[in-house]
């Protein structure tokens, strides 16, 4: 009976853990913003707008993540570097906010 009832409370502790950590991470799409900052530090890229991030994100920053290896990441640094240089908006930028750092999932320009 006791082996059943440990099974069954450690179910409902990974169960309650699962939950936590997938609520701590939410989606959010900015649209319409202009690129006021754009960098790496540690291998990582940034990149800031205006208006800031609606997300809640530490900084105001967007992060793009390490572009040495990573065809995705890269790709998306080079479209923020030529939005910046261009002076064309973001016209859609979707990232994760897990606990205040802002992650970029999908960033496209336009006219």
């Amino acid at each position: 009976m006791l082996n059943k009832f440990s099974s069954q409370m450690a179910m409902t502790v990974a169960l309650s853990i699962a939950s936590l950590s997938v609520s701590a991470q939410t989606s959010t799409t900015d649209t319409n913003r202009t690129v006021s900052a754009v960098g790496i530090q540690a291998g990582v890229a940034y990149l800031q707008t205006s208006p800031a991030p609606s997300g809640n994100c530490i900084y105001n920053t967007l992060y793009i993540g390490g572009i040495t290896g990573n065809a995705g990441n890269a790709a998306a640094y080079a479209t923020v570097l030529a939005a910046q240089t261009s002076g064309q908006q973001i016209t859609r930028v979707q990232y994760t906010n897990t606990s205040g750092t802002c992650t970029v999932v999908l960033v496209e320009t336009g006219p």
